[in-house]
């Protein structure tokens, strides 16, 4: 075990406790641990009596380091190798200006990451929201999970009952547009990686918390519907299936585990599409596909609105037969334009996080003026 936290007396809870909330898709080992890979998951927990609070988690990196490689491109096309993962913590609600990585663990080795000091007495509300995707796009995806093994409190301090969660739900699915990737480039000069990356300022985040939503969020940068940016077999309706993104040998996702009330899918760009030989037909046919095995689980009343836009119009005319398509299924689905979005407030080819700001409030103001969220 290593500590990050300097704590003379600790005690260690079990993450069993049923006064941790977890939002987001994650695998339950035996021994009662979460793991967790997509952006948006979220360990949020109440705590009373205690002056200083940690997290103990442990970070699996089955790919080659970055130190390794000889470049970008060879991150991009090889296998993928790990990224390190960003955490936003919020303490009673308000966002702490560090974030937490896991970039000075040892691989799969348990730590306790500090996330509160010096709280004063009372109830106070932690909460621990992963800011970056699964991992690097690549050819074969390879795990890049994290473990959540308990929290750490200090002074005999214990947990509270947590506040019930909103009851609307929202899934987000899509590629780098939807994951934030490279939107704080106007904060962080460094490579396009993950530091430069904040699910949390994305605009499916800030959808997600103007609605007053509980979300689930599947995104991952460079992959499409039936081809990616890096070539490879594994698709987004691939990973959509499974419950770790990162690890195409975890369990298969239960989609009727958990059903929101309305789904968004942004998909597409990395198609490059062209309606070359059936390439349009398999397109349409793919991702009706991906929304109707959903849609079977989920019922008649999930609302789904597939968006075009901003970085490539090229898809749009297929996401409009998609949706016609649906209708005559019987499942309910709307075209959430994105194309005029984000003006020029562009980082790597991205939408910044002025973007993200542009495309969160439209979309915001038509998925409640759709779903009757007053």
């Amino acid at each position: 075990m290593h500590f990050l936290l300097a704590a003379a007396i600790a005690t260690v809870i079990s993450p069993t406790d049923e006064r941790i909330q977890y939002i987001g898709r994650s695998v339950t080992l035996g021994t009662g641990e979460r793991v967790f890979d997509n952006p948006g998951f979220r360990i949020v927990f109440k705590v009373q009596g205690t002056s200083d609070v940690a997290v103990q988690m442990k970070a699996l990196h089955a790919g080659p380091s970055y130190a390794l490689d000889t470049g970008y491109a060879e991150r991009a096309f090889d296998n993928s190798a790990f990224v390190l993962n960003f955490f936003e913590v919020l303490i009673d609600g308000k966002r702490q200006a560090a974030r937490l990585s896991t970039g000075v663990t040892a691989n799969n080795t348990v730590y306790s990451f500090p996330l509160a000091s010096g709280l004063s007495s009372g109830v106070h509300t932690i909460e621990v929201f992963k800011s970056t995707e699964a991992d690097w796009n690549a050819r074969t995806p390879t795990p890049n999970y994290i473990t959540f093994t308990g929290i750490v409190v200090s002074d005999g301090g214990s947990l509270v009952a947590p506040d019930p969660l909103p009851t609307r739900r929202i899934e987000f699915v899509g590629d780098s547009i939807t994951a934030g990737y490279c939107n704080l480039c106007h904060d962080t000069p460094a490579p396009q990686d993950e530091a430069a990356e904040s699910f949390y300022d994305s605009w499916a985040s800030q959808i997600c918390r103007g609605a007053n939503a509980t979300c689930h969020n599947i995104a991952w940068s460079g992959f499409g519907v039936v081809r990616n940016y890096a070539p490879g077999n594994v698709t987004l309706p691939d990973v959509y299936r499974q419950t770790l993104a990162s690890d195409v040998g975890s369990p298969a996702w239960d989609f009727a585990s958990w059903k929101p009330d309305a789904v968004v899918v942004n998909l597409g760009t990395n198609d490059h599409v062209k309606c070359v030989g059936d390439f349009c037909d398999q397109f349409i046919a793919t991702y009706t596909a991906m929304v109707q095995n959903a849609a079977a689980s989920y019922g008649k009343g999930t609302q789904w609105f597939l968006a075009c836009g901003p970085m490539s119009t090229a898809y749009c005319p297929q996401v409009h037969t998609v949706i016609t398509t649906l209708g005559g299924l019987g499942i309910t689905a709307h075209f959430l334009d994105q194309t005029a979005l984000g003006g020029n407030n562009t980082c790597c080819g991205h939408p910044s996080v002025l973007g993200d700001n542009d495309i969160a409030e439209h979309g915001l103001a038509f998925i409640k003026q759709t779903m009757k969220w007053n």
